[in-house]
């Protein structure tokens, strides 16, 4: 299991990892590039002009040169209601778009992390396995993710 948590210090932004099995060094880079997502969410402008402008386009590029299409294309046909295990379970059946902002959320951290990983000369298709088996606390907490598992499978080649 790796933990991602905020330090409490006179640093906001600091990020600690915990580790508690040997990790890849692919699933160590991925993990890192979590935690500076999650830690750079809490200091960008929501107020200034489209503030997720470079790491949406870093993600339609990883998905492009992966797969062949944008991310609307990758998300278009998910079942929103279908998603009811992990933090999915705690969302009331009526609240679909809730599930919906939950999972683009997740989805945007997943991608983003894979996307500077893969920069990196990282093999994808071995760290989508190493990913898969590990819980990364708070966003994976269990192996089974229904984000994670979506994207898993339509990332593959």
């Amino acid at each position: 299991m790796y933990r991602i948590d905020e330090l409490r210090s006179d640093k906001p932004n600091a990020v600690r990892i915990e580790y508690t099995r040997a990790a890849s060094p692919s699933l160590d880079y991925f993990i890192g590039t979590m935690a500076e997502l999650l830690a750079f969410e809490k200091t960008f402008d929501p107020k200034s002009p489209d503030p997720l402008r470079p790491i949406n386009e870093m993600i339609n590029a990883f998905i492009q040169q992966r797969v062949g299409c944008d991310y609307n294309t990758l998300t278009r046909d998910i079942d929103y209601d279908a998603l009811v295990t992990n933090d999915f379970a705690g969302v009331p059946e009526q609240k679909r778009n809730l599930k919906k902002k939950l999972f683009h959320y997740r989805a945007t951290i997943y991608l983003c992390s894979l996307a500077a990983t893969a920069a990196r000369g990282y093999d994808v298709e071995a760290l989508l396995e190493d990913i898969a088996l590990a819980k990364i606390l708070p966003i994976k907490k269990e192996e089974h993710e229904p984000a994670f598992d979506i994207l898993k499978a339509r990332l593959q080649k």
